[in-house]
């Protein structure tokens, strides 16, 4: 009953590189009553949602990719995160901004 549990370097820099899109995305999200808390929470989602998207992580040949390409494609997955998580935030806040003036507007009627 021995098992080895073989972990290729492609598959490694495919978590590396959903991770950082993830957790960009998840640091400008506003979750609600997240931010009473630690950033525990927000760190095990993130792990979370890379281990869930497995099947959608991109094919990564390890063969002939230096840090500097692998540093390169960190930095633009964690770019693409980091703006989809402030278009969300820009989003929800644009929506409350909305609901507060109509709110406004209501009780002055």
């Amino acid at each position: 009953m021995n098992a080895e549990l073989k972990l290729d370097t492609g598959t490694l820099y495919s978590f590396l590189l959903v991770l950082a899109r993830v957790s960009g995305a998840f640091i400008f999200v506003p979750l609600p009553g997240i931010q009473t808390g630690t950033e525990l929470p927000r760190v095990m989602l993130a792990l979370s949602m890379t281990l869930i998207l497995f099947p959608s992580w991109p094919a990564v040949d390890a063969d002939g990719i230096t840090m500097m390409t692998l540093i390169g494609w960190l930095l633009a997955e964690a770019g693409m995160g980091i703006a989809a998580g402030l278009v969300v935030a820009f989003l929800s806040e644009a929506f409350q901004m909305g609901a507060q003036i109509i709110n406004l507007q209501a009780g002055y009627s």
